[in-house]
């Protein structure tokens, strides 16, 4: 754990060592499992490396006891020699004498568990401002009596956010050596609820134990995950708790997630907020409401497997009389009955906004999204364990179909799945069709399975009569999504049935999209009526959103994507999480806002599942994960998702983003493989995209090539590629981009920026200007000097991951080794002689690599250095 905490929690160490070189004290507060103690232990490395001195002391809860014993045995006074003073006031003296070179630090882990004599010494001896302090506790939001954090002033206080779905992963993978499956991490992350401490625990016995194993180079989780060495890591959650809290904690794990109405009915609202307080619950928003559940999941989870004894008998009939209002009757039991055997009552409330709201501080969005996956997992269970009774009942079509569509969102085996659609007994030729369908889908979503779904189409069509169109539309929907384009199917005669004309017009529209013609898709899915039940697909509502997309509307696009998105997760429903939230990665993408990308990808990939159907929407998101993991210097979890999406089929698909190539690129580019070479893998995909048919696809391709190396040839050829796609919209806006990368004109380049960012594309005028700095930069030093500020200005002005994104482009490839690392300790408030000596060169030679970054970054002093290396001025 120590280990990691410098690369789990850097802002907050930042912070708080901030916070103690200007003399102002710490409180961090975390749950024990929060990686709080490690993250002390790195908060005490950076000041020891920058040449302080720190006092550590440590409270045990065990010395609580013995007044003054913690200081003791920290050494920094012998109690016995107290002189004709009192142990006190030798105590206070002694503190005093530690901490009086001006630069000392006084670091107190677990503080909440000092004795009050040694708090008071502390307290006394450091009044004035002698020397920060910084206090580890545990998380107490209550109202706080006479504590370090009160006494010593000034003082600011910082919690340990729980870690998001990301961070989580390259946690778990680092503990495997090796690559998770989305699904096992998403698991791993919802029952720790973020907490690092956890998350070890949870995969170190399943490493252990045998529950994690190593298929195909990919390790994933088999069975519950459920461990008796994880109890240990557990107790400290509710030591302290009395009699009548933990009664509490125990009811709500009982009865699982609900409303905060009935929780309050059968718990005590004093008990409630105790609970709360100490961090024990998890409260995520609904259409108006809150639920609530106990946090983390895997306490939860512990305290409902534990034995069954006369405390959990009592709760179990106090909750009946709680929500029934009727005494307990061994012959009537209400609750009993589903909760003895230790599985919760899932609440079917709606849980709109989950993780969704950019606003939610990091450590509330990261619960939320292990609370929406645990419900998810719980929404998924019951649903495939109910189909899959119906189905060994009926065996008919529509119990197969149901029973298949689960375990195609369950990560079910296609082989399994191939067997019940095929023994379903189909009673006349539209059940064959139908079932003919879904088989296909299933054969084709098999690697290299396209040829396979294409025979056994071919062999099935001639014997469903009528409903032949059908399989013929799905043939072209199939070789879409996993080959090529292929030509619209002949229409479908008047008498045809409802679904093949439905299917063909669907058809219709993938295909206009695919080919970069969204008015033709937005004329084929109005003839659509939204209420159709659909056999194909979900809905029509995704291609609706793309065709927004692709006629340039991000606005209009974000917001229904947003709706669409957000009702899935209302629903618990990955079959509209899964399309949905990659149009809201593809748009995030679009706009270039690293930071929204990132906190939406760790919802969508935190559920854990997406339906076999969705393969190319979720490629799609796995490829952006890589990118993003990539860029963020997460290597390790850059490489598992590009090879989980090179796992997937399709391995190209008809939409942007859906290219393993991005991901194989940026896990290069991790290993430090040159741009130019990167870039060329980019085009040689784009190249193939186009001979697909896959044209939006292909220029996406192309101006990803042209943002690693520009290059004027590749422009010519994305110009005849749009020259067959509908004029305007998306295709103009890539090819606007494509050529200003590659222009030498700065007036015409700045011209071109400026109208990306009225189509909203901020990262593309943002490159496109930074662009024509490096032009401009070569005779026209007063115009680049004004442009890096208008990139500067205009990245703060957006907010989000565009200051951040700024400053990585303007210092770009500009600034050598050697020349950043001077630049870096500058930006840190070290002086020149101090760098010097840090680097073990002369101030001259400071003085000199100072003055060519000034010039090269177009700055005059070194407070813009702040800006330029950290994307912002720091808190």
């Amino acid at each position: 754990m120590a280990s990691r905490a410098e690369a789990l929690f850097p802002g907050v160490r930042d912070e708080a060592v901030a916070s103690l070189r200007d003399g102002v004290s710490v409180s961090l507060s975390g749950l024990p499992g929060s990686g709080r103690s490690a993250l002390t232990r790195d908060i005490t490395r950076v000041l020891i490396e920058a040449g302080w001195d720190v006092i550590e002391i440590a409270g045990v809860d065990g010395l609580r006891g013995r007044p003054l014993e913690a200081l003791a045995v920290a050494g920094l006074f012998d109690a016995r020699a107290t002189g004709s003073g009192t142990p006190l006031a030798a105590a206070v003296s002694a503190i005093r004498r530690a901490a009086s070179s001006g630069r000392t630090a006084v670091v107190v882990d677990d503080a909440d568990d000092l004795d009050e004599a040694s708090t008071g010494a502390l307290a006394a001896a450091l009044r004035g401002g002698v020397a920060p302090v910084l206090s580890v506790v545990r998380i107490d939001r209550a109202i706080p009596g006479t504590t370090l954090t009160t006494a010593v002033r000034p003082a600011v206080r910082l919690a340990v956010p729980p870690l998001d779905f990301p961070d989580s992963t390259d946690l778990i993978e680092r503990r495997c050596a090796g690559p998770v499956g989305v699904e096992t991490a998403a698991r791993i992350h919802a029952k720790s609820g973020g907490l690092p401490g956890l998350i070890v625990a949870i995969t170190d016995a399943g490493l252990r134990e045998g529950l994690l194993v190593e298929r195909r180079g990919l390790w994933r989780a088999q069975g519950t995950l459920a461990s008796g060495r994880l109890v240990p890591v557990l107790e400290p959650l509710v030591a302290g708790l009395d009699s009548a809290h933990f009664d509490a904690l125990l009811t709500l794990a009982l009865v699982g997630t609900v409303d905060t109405a009935l929780a309050r009915r059968i718990v005590a609202a004093p008990l409630l907020e105790r609970l709360d307080d100490r961090g024990l619950l998890a409260f995520a928003s609904q259409d108006g409401a809150l639920v609530v559940s106990v946090y983390p999941p895997l306490l939860a989870e512990h305290l409902r497997r534990d034995r069954i004894g006369a405390r959990r008998l009592r709760l179990l009939d106090e909750i009946d009389v709680s929500i029934t209002g009727r005494l307990p009757d061994s012959r009537h039991q209400q609750l009993a009955p589903m909760l003895l055997g230790g599985e919760p009552r899932r609440s079917y409330l709606p849980q709109r906004g989950l993780g969704a709201d950019p606003g939610d501080e990091s450590g509330r969005r990261a619960s939320a999204d292990a609370t929406l996956n645990r419900m998810v997992f719980e929404r998924m269970t019951a649903e495939t364990l109910v189909r899959k009774a119906k189905w060994e009942s009926r065996r008919d079509v529509d119990s197969a179909i149901l029973y298949a569509l689960s375990l195609m969102a369950s990560h079910g085996d296609p082989a399994e799945i191939e067997g019940v659609l095929s023994e379903a007994a189909a009673a006349g030729e539209d059940e064959r069709a139908l079932v003919a369908l879904w088989r296909a889908i299933v054969r084709a979503a098999e690697p290299g399975g396209i040829d396979a779904a294409r025979s056994f189409l071919a062999a099935e069509t001639p014997r469903v009569g009528r409903w032949a169109p059908l399989l013929r539309v799905i043939g072209g929907h199939v070789s879409l999504v996993y080959d090529r384009v292929e030509p619209l199917p002949e229409p479908p005669e008047e008498s045809a049935p409802a679904l093949v004309a439905v299917s063909t017009r669907m058809l219709r529209a993938e295909r206009a999209l695919a080919t970069g013609h969204p008015s033709v898709a937005r004329e084929a899915l109005a003839q659509i009526d939204e209420d159709d039940d659909l056999a194909i697909d979900a809905s029509t509502t995704v291609f609706r959103t793309l065709v927004r997309v692709f006629s340039g509307d991000l606005d209009g696009a974000e917001e229904e994507a947003r709706a669409h998105f957000d009702e899935g997760i209302t629903r618990l429903d990955p079959d509209l999480i899964t399309p949905h939230g990659y149009v809201l990665a593809l748009i995030h993408t679009l706009r270039g806002d690293e930071r929204a990308l990132r906190a939406h990808l760790s919802t969508q990939l935190s559920v854990g599942y997406s339906s076999l159907r969705y393969a190319h929407f979720q490629l799609g998101a796995l490829v952006t994960g890589a990118r993003v993991a990539a860029g963020t210097g997460r290597g390790m979890s850059a490489r598992s998702l590009a090879e989980q999406a090179e796992r997937s089929a399709p391995a190209l698909g008809p939409f942007p983003l859906m290219a393993t190539v991005h991901a194989r690129a940026n896990a290069r580019l991790v290993d430090g493989d040159a741009p130019a070479d990167v870039a060329a893998s980019f085009w040689e995909t784009a190249q193939e995209a186009h001979s697909r048919g896959y044209l939006m696809n292909a220029l996406f391709l192309g101006v990803r090539a042209q943002e690693l190396h520009a290059h004027p040839r590749r422009v010519a050829t994305m110009r005849e590629w749009a020259a067959q796609a509908e004029p305007g919209g998306l295709v103009a806006v890539h090819l606007l981009y494509a050529q200003a990368l590659s222009g030498d004109d700065v007036g015409a380049m700045r011209e071109a920026a400026a109208e990306l960012t009225r189509h909203g594309v901020h990262a593309a005028s943002l490159r496109v200007q930074v662009a024509a700095m490096a032009v401009a930069s070569r005779g026209q030093g007063e115009v680049a000097e004004e442009i890096a500020r208008a990139v500067r200005a205009q990245a703060a002005a957006l907010g989000g991951g565009y200051p951040a994104l700024a400053a990585t482009l303007l210092r770009g490839q500009v600034l050598t080794t050697r020349e950043h690392e001077v630049a870096r300790f500058a930006a840190d408030g070290l002086s020149n002689p101090e760098i010097a000596e840090r680097l073990s060169v002369s101030t001259r030679t400071v003085e000199n690599h100072l003055y060519r970054v000034f010039q090269k970054l177009h700055i005059s002093d070194r407070s813009a250095l702040v800006d330029v290396l950290h994307g912002g001025p720091r808190a």
